[in-house]
């Protein structure tokens, strides 16, 4: 597939472990990837280089947004896909994505279902199913607030159609 005018944003810390799964998932959808990294000690900035992102090394600041935001600032596509280092997106999401890419001008972000499995998933199937703005349009005035439990929703706010997709991220939530 064609890499699509997507920008992966992501912040990690110490994600070396499992970074490779969330940036294989993308690789071959994004046009590029940045990851913005708030002070690992276990090479993941080595990990996301040798996977070709682009790294900003940052110090911590107790804050999500302001890293997210970092982030932000790096992206140069026309749609941002936020991810964080224990998720990936599921198999066969490429030609999804390719769709919504394509959307009105008029949508500027889409729900993303996120799917955790509980603890007890093993033996019944159970997944805690989420829907979180992980993909919109750059250039829109997205900015995270709250330090913790950040959001960019109110952001987006007036600004055009916030639509509900079936595109999966699977979340580990170790």
């Amino acid at each position: 597939m064609q890499s699509l005018p997507i920008s992966l944003c992501m912040i990690v810390r110490n994600e070396a472990a499992h970074l490779p799964a969330t940036l294989r998932s993308v690789r071959d959808a994004v046009a590029e990837m940045i990851v913005v990294d708030t002070g690992s000690t276990d090479g993941t900035a080595s990990v996301a280089e040798q996977w070709g992102a682009r790294v900003r090394r940052t110090v911590w600041a107790d804050d999500f947004s302001a890293a997210r935001n970092l982030s932000l600032t790096e992206a140069k596509e026309p749609w941002i896909l936020m991810l964080d280092g224990d998720e990936r997106l599921a198999d066969g999401s490429g030609p999804r994505l390719q769709e919504l890419v394509r959307a009105p001008a008029d949508v500027v972000a889409y729900l993303v279902q996120q799917r955790t499995p509980t603890r007890s998933s093993a033996q019944n199937g159970m997944v805690r199913l989420e829907w979180l703005p992980r993909l919109f349009r750059n250039g829109q005035g997205a900015r995270y607030t709250g330090a913790v439990h950040e959001c960019i929703l109110p952001s987006l706010a007036g600004r055009g159609r916030i639509e509900h997709t079936d595109l999966v991220i699977e979340h580990d939530g170790y």
